[in-house]
């Protein structure tokens, strides 16, 4: 499959990246924003993500509107275009859908955008921060009676990036078998965060409730859920199974007894047991807790570092991690987020 990629944010990229590491031909045009060096104000973890998003292919700087026929000379002979520039900005460039098509009848044109190509937020100005805002996600970010937070780095632009690559390989499959003769497709990012609050709706439709952000150190009647252990933090639930059942595994079972076996009166002593609670987590590792948990069924996670998830024997069996140069100096990058 032979790729063309006009990208000028990580979306783009990250969908250019994702064809190159399946073995397609990826032709990325080099127009200005992703270019190799830090900018003003940039430090090097911007060099460093660019580095990461440069692998598996060669840019070819172009200007536009000046160097059109080189383009679309691409264009002609290629399955698909992934372009992130914004509504309409392809088009003033010179590469518009009916361009496209003139050049290519076959081609798949897949576009990537804040909000999509229609409706009346299509030419909004967007960030990471103002895309995770308008999907939903900093709905559920921070603590209730406090300001939302921003997820760390650019995971909007990397779940648009993914979307944009299925979308590439799922419509050059439909043409290639005969099911159709061009295509465009526009996908949002606000879109494809959305979609991850169905779940929401469907609570709303059945008990009524809505989601809420958690209150600082409120825990309800239970153990909290997120504790240090004696080498990290841990993430700690036991779906459906009683409160008695789980102190007894914490080897807390001397605090089980009439009085806090009612669920309301329990909730009174949890405040005064949470001291105890979290000096028999800190006595194991994390990975001590995990695996007597698992035996039991129960969700317990530890939850890893960066630097812990590079170590990981898991991402090491899987060859999720490749190698790349970065001034020099070979590092370990994400490879693609599947396996087949």
């Amino acid at each position: 499959m032979k790729v063309v990629e006009l990208s000028r944010t990580p979306a783009g990229a990250f969908a250019g990246l994702v064809l190159a590491s399946l073995g397609e031909e990826v032709r990325r045009f080099d127009l200005g924003s992703l270019r190799a060096g830090p900018r003003p104000g940039e430090d090097a973890r911007d060099e460093a993500e660019r580095c990461f998003l440069m692998q598996g292919r060669q840019s070819e700087s172009l200007k536009l509107p000046q160097e059109r026929a080189r383009l679309l000379e691409a264009v002609a002979v290629s399955d698909v275009v992934v372009e992130d520039l914004g509504p309409g900005r392809a088009s003033n460039l010179g590469l518009s859908w009916r361009a496209a098509q003139e050049a290519n009848p076959r081609i798949v044109v897949v576009s990537l955008s804040p909000y999509g190509a229609s409706g009346p937020h299509r030419l909004w100005h967007a960030s990471e921060r103002t895309m995770q805002a308008a999907g939903g996600v900093m709905h559920a970010t921070g603590w209730h009676g406090e300001p939302p937070t921003k997820l760390p780095g650019n995971a909007v632009q990397y779940i648009l990036g993914l979307q944009g690559a299925t979308a590439a390989e799922a419509a050059v499959y439909g043409v290639q078998s005969g099911n159709e003769e061009g295509v465009y497709i526009d996908i949002s990012a606000q879109e494809s965060l959305l979609l991850h609050w169905s779940r929401h709706v469907s609570q709303y439709a059945h008990s009524g409730t809505l989601m809420r952000r958690p209150l600082p150190d409120a825990h309800g009647p239970n153990w909290p859920l997120t504790n240090e252990a004696s080498d990290g933090w841990l993430y700690m639930l036991a779906l459906r199974r009683s409160w008695e059942e789980v102190s007894e595994f914490l080897g807390l079972g001397d605090l089980v007894n009439e009085e806090t076996r009612d669920p309301t009166r329990r909730a009174e002593k949890i405040p005064q047991m949470i001291p105890r609670f979290r000096d028999t987590v800190r006595s194991r590792s994390k990975y001590d807790w995990f695996g007597r948990a698992a035996a039991r069924g129960y969700t317990y996670a530890p939850i890893e570092t960066p630097a812990e998830v590079l170590e990981s024997p898991q991402m090491a069996a899987r060859g999720f991690f490749e190698s790349a140069d970065l001034d020099g100096e070979e590092v370990k990058v994400p490879g693609l987020p599947f396996d087949w």
